[in-house]
């Protein structure tokens, strides 16, 4: 990882990373473009990210063909990959995690569900993904949090073009 951040100085990489964290190789097939074009507000999110200890999760996945699933999450946007359910209290709209296998994604805390209650239970949005609900069901995973909005009650319309902070040298949370 040392040889990647001095490839490339200009990201915010941080002065303390855990070792053989998880999120090495996801770092590493994003600069390589192994995994294609990237937002710009990830791959110094996901440098950041690395100074975090992964948490123990309890992970279930939904869809909108699920029974009782509406097309729209609570954050006003459509269902669809690359976000997830998380419990209001704890989580704002907005919140950014890396979650870890069997996900291997990174996600957008949009929606809530009635089940999914504490800290660190998250539903996966795996629209376009009916193996992959059936194959979660539900089960222990750990996640990395990389941008936490406040908790709020209200959480009102997703504002148009939103997206991610991008992170820069120095930035923490």
């Amino acid at each position: 990882m040392d040889r990647l951040a001095a490839a490339y100085p200009s990201l915010p990489w941080p002065q303390c990373r855990l070792p053989d964290h998880p999120l090495e190789p996801v770092i590493v097939g994003i600069l390589s473009g192994a995994v294609g074009p990237q937002p710009a507000w990830k791959l110094p999110m996901l440098i950041n990210g690395l100074q975090k200890q992964p948490i123990a999760c309890t992970l279930t996945a939904y869809s909108s063909h699920d029974p009782g699933v509406g097309l729209y999450t609570r954050w006003g946007s459509r269902v669809r990959w690359g976000i997830c359910a998380a419990d209001p209290q704890y989580w704002g709209p907005g919140s950014v995690i890396w979650m870890g296998p069997p996900v291997n994604t990174v996600l957008i805390v949009e929606d809530t569900g009635s089940a999914v209650k504490g800290p660190h239970v998250f539903d996966v949005c795996c629209e376009g993904h009916a193996e992959m609900v059936a194959r979660i069901g539900t089960s222990q995973s750990t996640y990395v949090p990389l941008h936490r909005t406040t908790p709020r009650a209200s959480w009102g319309k997703k504002p148009a073009g939103w997206h991610p902070p991008v992170w820069t040298m120095g930035q923490g949370q």
